[in-house]
This record gives structure tokens, C-alpha cells and sequence, in this order.
């Protein structure tokens, strides 16, 4: 019976799986045949929407005119806006032997000026190794926790440069909380927590953090350092490399300091974003993690293990990454990491908060990003690559020119329901019409890639409203979706498919995909 042929062998009924369903993320942990339908193997520069359907990422553009240099970097990016509207954008530069202090202001259509003026305080500043900075505004000033924990604050006002205030402690951490401004971070004290008087942030009673004045010890001689400081749900949130601690209390005379977590700490300041008022960063074990603000956390990266296993374990404290909305309605994870090998961030892995699932970015490579305003009210992700630049995401269909490669791949579905070897017969895919010119490109083998099969998805879209020809190996359905058709006419137990985009096709948008199979009636080793 093994032996017959398949077209003397039984066939089952003919049947259709639809999978329209793709908000499972990226799974690089579990084995490929063990995945469900909605979820990849592997996936770059897509992203989910909240229908169940996937598309590619959105371009970047160039927001400074000129280039600081073809190493230069950003180690801190900030947005400052004054209470009389004025807004700024401002970064600590690194930049070979010496760092600079750059602002760029906003021009009359509501967008960065494109040029970097430098308020480097006077006497300049050392360089402090990519040593990733701190920002904060308090009383219509910014503040700058240089990198090294060996310098006071940084002050600049919005006008002329920036002035460093000696008389202040060093620290590489600050936050507003409660009008009050807290440090942390100077590399003699890595576990005290200097705070200033109330609206007084540059008025502190102890700049040493031993004797008597304003500053909490954070369970000193423990192993540990503090490594964030983040103002939530009222209270003043202290990570440490493996511990979270809180400060409540609504003035100094009764501030409680608490432990909250034990075994469980945060890699870098940087990492660490508040999304519905929860937080998420990226733990000093190289995982990612919710932390509810009370005693829960809950680790959201067992699925991408496989992914963090190639990050280059040297680099978890330079992890940055910030909350933002796309457009999508709700805020999700940026997390800018590096792989193995790399000495910069060349990756970025999102964590959608909706469908609670990951996807990864190549090409935006931001070794510091903040969220600003566009325009009124919109907002926009900048960041910083390693060339000088300060980039506008998303913005455009290309990456500043370069072509955006992307691609998703499934598992090694099995379809469970069918017991015998399946004989696979056509795969319809669902997706948006571009116009003349565009494409995609669709793979799929069977059986682990013993044969590979390769097809191009013309997305012209010139099929006629409500067109009726279903087998039609042409495109066909309404003026805004394509339809394709491929025969496949092969038997096997598993299918993989992969869509591809690499040309200049962006965006491109798969609602989803239909499997038609039947059993073949056939047991154990494939034809």
C-alpha cells in the first residue's frame, strides 16, 4: 500500500484551512513543527496589525541636514519643551576623544529644525565611552545625568549653552518625582539615591551620600547597583541589578522605602518604558519582562528565546528603548539591542502590546531614541544610528533611501486534523493591492525543504470589482485586494510558506492565506 501510486491510493475529501489569523508573533524557541498557525519561525521588518494581519514596517528619513560625523553618535536623546511652547530636541554626542551637548530647534511647520547647535558647557566634555546619559525637566529646565557617574548635573535653560552645576552630586540617573529631583548613580555611591528640595532641583543638603541629609542607601553591600529610577504610580520606583525597591510618601519627612522584588532587576535605565502603567524592561538575566508595580512580574520573552540567545551578552546594559505609538491606536515595546558580534545596537525587537506577541526590526540601528511631538500633536520616534544621524521613524517607505528587506515565515504546519499524508493542492494569499509595478514574493516547500518552491505575487491590483473567477491562477477579487493562486500538487506532512518583500513594494499587506488539502490516504514516509 506504501508503495501505490497517489492516484491509486484513497483520497480523502478536499478541504481548506484558512489562516487569517497572524498575531502570533515571532516563536524562536519552540521547534518549528510545534508552532501554531498565527505564529513565525522567523520574521523581520513586519508588523501585526490589530485585524490578524501582518504587514511590513514603515521607512525612516533623515532629520538633521548634515551629518555630526561618520562615527558620531548619540549616547541620550531628549525632548524639552518649555512651558511657553518652545520645544527642543538635545542629545549627548559621542564623537571620538570628546562628547558634545547638541540642541536642534523647531521650525515654524512644527518639525526639528535639522541643524544641531552646540551648547557643550564651557570647558567641553571628556568622553564617556557610550556610556548611555539621562534627561529630565523640572522647573522649565533640563537636566543631564552625564554618562561617566563622575560629573554633576548638566543645565541648559533654552537659550545660549548648557552650564554644568559642580556644586550638585555626580550622577549618571535623574527623575522628576513629585516636584522633587532625585539622583543616582555616581560611580563611588552606586547604591544611594540623592534627592533636592521641593521645587528647589538644584538645592541638594548632601552631595556625598554619607552623614547626615537628603539621600536614601538602597541596601548598600548587597552585590548590587541601582540601575533605574523611574516616577510611577505615585511613587519613586529604584531598580537595582537584581532587585526593584519603591520610595512612597508625599514629602521627605515620611518617605517609605520598600523592597517590592528580590532575584529580578533591570539591565539599564534606558530599557525601562511605562505602558499602561506598567512597566516593561529588559532584566540583567537578558530577559524581558511586565512588572505590575506591586509584586507580580511577569517574563514576556519565553517565546523569542532563541533570539536573545544571539545578543551579545557584553551589551545588555546599553539596551534603550521607549514606549510609542505608532499610529495603531496603542503603545508598544521598542527595545534596541545588539547581536552577537556587534559592538552596536543593529536590531530592534518590538513587543506589540495588543496582541501581546514579538516582532524584530533590521536596519534601524539606535543607540538612543525618544518619542517627540510632530506638527501640533502628532508624535514621532527619532533616534540615533552611528553615523551622525538623527532619524524620524516612520516616515516614508524606505529606510533614509536603502530598500527595507522584509519577511515572514511560518512554522512547519502539520494541520493535526488530517492522519495520513496530506496532498497539498493549491495556497490562495490575501493581500492589499499597490498598484503597477509592485510584487511580492511568496516560497513555500514541503516536508523541511526537500523541495522549494518560489513564486512572485503581482500586487497591480487591476482585477474588476467583485470578479468572480475563483481559479483563475491570474490575480482576481475587488480594486483594493489581490488574490493568487499557486498550484502546489504535492504530498508531504508539513508546509512551510514565507513571504517576502525586498524591492520597492513597501507597504506590503497579507491579510491572510488558504490551504487546500486532502488526505492521501498514505502512511509513514513521503512519496
Amino acid at each position: 500500500f506504501l508503495g501505490m501510486p497517489v492516484a491509486s491510493a484513497q483520497l480523502e475529501e478536499l478541504q481548506s484551512q484558512d489562516i487569517f489569523n497572524l498575531r502570533g508573533g515571532l516563536n524562536s524557541t519552540s521547534e518549528t513543527t510545534a508552532l501554531s498557525p498565527e505564529e513565525a519561525s522567523d520574521i523581520q521588518n513586519f508588523i501585526l496589525n490589530t485585524s490578524g494581519a501582518i504587514r511590513t514596517r514603515q521607512g525612516f528619513t533623515q532629520s538633521n541636514v548634515t551629518a555630526l560625523g561618520a562615527t558620531a553618535t548619540a549616547t541620550a536623546l531628549g525632548f524639552y519643551k518649555q512651558s511657553d511652547g518652545d520645544r527642543f530636541i538635545v542629545g549627548v554626542i559621542s564623537n571620538g576623544a570628546s562628547d558634545s551637548l547638541r540642541k536642534m530647534d523647531y521650525n515654524a511647520a512644527g518639525l526639528p529644525d535639522g541643524v544641531w547647535d552646540d551648547i557643550t558647557p564651557t570647558g567641553g566634555l571628556a568622553t564617556a565611552d557610550d556610556q548611555l546619559a539621562d534627561m529630565a525637566t523640572a522647573t522649565d529646565t533640563l537636566y543631564v545625568a552625564y554618562g561617566d557617574g563622575t560629573r554633576s548635573l548638566l543645565k541648559y535653560t533654552g537659550s545660549g549653552v548648557a552650564t554644568e552645576l559642580t556644586s550638585l552630586p555626580d550622577a549618571t540617573m535623574v527623575e522628576l518625582h513629585k516636584r522633587i529631583l532625585w539622583l543616582a548613580g555616581r560611580s563611588d555611591a552606586r547604591n544611594c539615591v540623592a534627592f533636592s528640595g521641593l521645587d528647589a532641583p538644584e538645592t541638594f543638603n548632601n552631595t556625598t551620600c554619607t552623614g547626615s541629609g537628603d539621600y536614601l542607601l538602597v541596601e548598600t553591600d548587597d552585590g548590587q547597583v541601582i540601575t533605574g529610577l523611574k516616577s510611577a504610580l505615585d511613587c519613586l520606583y529604584i531598580f537595582k541589578t537584581k532587585s526593584i525597591w519603591r520610595a512612597c510618601g508625599s514629602d521627605r519627612d515620611n518617605l517609605n522605602l520598600e523592597q517590592m522584588v528580590q532575584g529580578i532587576g533591570a539591565a539599564s535605565n534606558q530599557s525601562i518604558a511605562l505602558i499602561n502603567n506598567q512597566f516593561v524592561f529588559k532584566t540583567s538575566e537578558e530577559n524581558f519582562v511586565v512588572y505590575n508595580g506591586g509584586l507580580k512580574v511577569e517574563n514576556i520573552s519565553s517565546k523569542i528565546q532563541g533570539t536573545l540567545d544571539n545578543l551579545n551578552p557584553d551589551r545588555v546594559n546599553k539596551t534603550v528603548a521607549t514606549a510609542f505609538d505608532d499610529g495603531a491606536g496603542d503603545e508598544d515595546y521598542y527595545a534596541c539591542v545588539s547581536q552577537a558580534g556587534s559592538g552596536t545596537h543593529n536590531q530592534v525587537l518590538l513587543f506589540d502590546t495588543f496582541h501581546k506577541a514579538w516582532t524584530k526590526f533590521e536596519g534601524i540601528n539606535c543607540n538612543a531614541m525618544v518619542v517627540s511631538e510632530i506638527g501640533p500633536s502628532e508624535r514621532a520616534l527619532l533616534f540615533a544610528d552611528y553615523g551622525g544621524n538623527l532619524l524620524r521613524y516612520p516616515d516614508g517607505e524606505t529606510d533614509n533611501g536603502a530598500t527595507i528587506v522584509a519577511f515572514y515565515q511560518s512554522g512547519d504546519l502539520r494541520f493535526p486534523g488530517i492522519a495520513t499524508l496530506k496532498a497539498f493542492r493549491d495556497i490562495q494569499v490575501f493581500m492589499r493591492s499597490q498598484g503597477t509595478g509592485k510584487n511580492a514574493g511568496f516560497r513555500y516547500q514541503i516536508d523541511f525543504g526537500t523541495v522549494t518552491v518560489s513564486k512572485t505575487v503581482d500586487l497591480s491590483g487591476t482585477g474588476a470589482l467583485w470578479d468572480t473567477a475563483i481559479w483563475d491562477t491570474d490575480i482576481y477579487a475587488d480594486q483594493s485586494t489581490v488574490i493568487r493562486r499557486f498550484e502546489v500538487n504535492r504530498q508531504g506532512d508539513f508546509l512551510q510558506w514565507r513571504l517576502e518583500q525586498n524591492g520597492p513594494s513597501n507597504p506590503v499587506l497579507l491579510r491572510g492565506l488558504r490551504i487546500w488539502l486532502e488526505g492521501s490516504g498514505r502512511l509513514g514516509e513521503t512519496q
